[in-house]
């Protein structure tokens, strides 16, 4: 299971026709996908579809998901290790190195597409981060029914687009055990 979130970020790739940045942290693989143009949902939504189809037919047994959002890879992988380390920030504790309690995988949008991330706290069809968390549980939810959001108030968090790049990256974690502190 270290390697699910790689894997299903190669899933998507292949969807999207462009190449994964992978990533490590602690223990676990897991990909970043660039998703270009503007957002479309019913798109996402099949892709992250794509995602709990792979999930559930490895037997990944997801109860709970966070999404959030950073303007690098760089900060992105930081801030997954936060959530997936041993003590880590999400509420979710008695994880080990290596082990199947999390996987997680990203993606890359453009400035462009059409949403904020502009370091203001926004909901669905506004803020990005919100937006894919909606599309996270829709779609996670037809193969989990009973998946929870670790997200407080189902709102995006004060993330923002790279000046340098116009990207910002939003990012999905999932474990197999409940939050017992949802993040901000």
């Amino acid at each position: 299971m270290d390697t699910l979130g790689l894997d299903i970020a190669k899933a998507l790739a292949g969807k999207l026709g462009c190449k994964v940045m992978s990533y490590k942290s602690h223990g676990r693989h897991g990909g970043i996908v660039i998703v270009s143009g503007t957002y479309d949902p019913a798109f996402m939504q099949s892709l992250l579809r794509t995602a709990a189809d792979l999930c559930s037919a490895r037997g990944y047994p997801a109860v709970t998901f966070l999404v959030g959002g950073a303007s690098t890879a760089r900060n992105a992988k930081g801030r997954i290790c936060d959530h997936t380390g041993i003590f880590g920030d999400w509420g979710v504790r008695g994880s080990k190195p290596g082990d199947s309690t999390f996987t997680s995988f990203a993606f890359e949008f453009p400035e462009d597409c059409g949403l904020l991330a502009d370091g203001g706290m926004h909901q669905a069809d506004v803020g990005l981060e919100a937006t894919v968390c909606r599309d996270v549980g829709a779609a996670f939810g037809l193969r989990y029914p009973a998946i929870q959001c670790g997200n407080k108030n189902r709102l995006g968090a004060n993330f923002l687009f790279d000046l340098i790049n116009k990207t910002g990256l939003v990012y999905v974690v999932l474990a197999t055990k409940p939050s017992t502190e949802p993040r901000d």
